[in-house]
């Protein structure tokens, strides 16, 4: 009787996610500065649902963004080359920018921000 008890009925098994899988090191740089990009120019219940959008259309979920920086938080080297990618992206995306006639910096991208806060 007791080995039947300890026995998993078939049916009854926790289905399981499989784990997250973490981004590439160019990925997580496309989608935070892309997300810098929005928050910057977007009030926050705007930008987070822009955010969402663009992680959307990409393929990428909360859960991958965790076990990315998990992975980041492990080797601090990766850290570095990811700041420096998106320190990149956001250079290049507001450098130079033509407003009636004349060219001028944009720096609306250059504020501290955490673009995943909601």
């Amino acid at each position: 009787m007791l080995v039947l008890l300890a026995m998993p009925l078939p049916g009854c098994r926790k289905v399981e996610q499989p784990p997250a899988r973490g981004l590439t090191l160019q990925q997580i740089a496309d989608v935070y500065a892309e997300a810098v990009l929005i928050r910057s120019v977007t009030d926050s219940l705007q930008a987070m649902a822009r955010i969402d959008s663009m992680m959307r259309s990409r393929g990428i979920t909360r859960d991958q963004i965790e076990a990315t920086v998990e992975a980041f938080r492990k080797d601090p080297s990766k850290w570095l080359l990811f700041l420096s990618l998106v320190e990149k992206k956001l250079e290049n995306a507001t450098s130079v920018k033509v407003v009636g006639g004349k060219a001028r910096k944009d720096t609306t991208a250059r504020r501290s921000v955490n673009p995943f806060a909601k």
